[in-house]
């Protein structure tokens, strides 16, 4: 049996904050970048990620 990487969906592209924060807290595995946060859970229903990290937050900016 070949070992295959577990991936994580996540809202946006690959390089944005949530792609990043998926590589830091789960960094053995694979990134799906999805285009909507429907997409991302839907992505876990299908079966393509085991997992899907939604944010809570957004403080990209903080005064």
């Amino acid at each position: 049996m070949s070992e295959q990487k577990t991936k994580i969906a996540f809202q946006g592209h690959v390089g944005a904050y949530s792609d990043m924060a998926c590589r830091a807290v789960y960094p053995e595995r694979e990134t799906l970048p999805c285009p909507s946060f429907e997409a991302a859970f839907q992505a876990v229903l299908d079966d393509r990620a085991e997992l899907a990290m939604i944010p809570v937050d957004n403080i990209a900016y903080v005064t």
